[in-house]
């Protein structure tokens, strides 16, 4: 999966998963969105 934010805001994914038991699992992913051509070397 490629996630390519349009702004400049930082985003969260929460991601939850339950099973037939009812047991709850959840993963979050964070993105910067960070432009690396603007970077100037030094």
């Amino acid at each position: 999966m490629v996630h390519k934010p349009l702004s400049t805001d930082r985003q969260t994914i929460d991601i939850y998963v339950e099973d037939n038991f009812g047991q709850l699992q959840q993963r979050t992913f964070n993105f910067n969105n960070e432009d690396t051509s603007k970077r100037s070397s030094s």
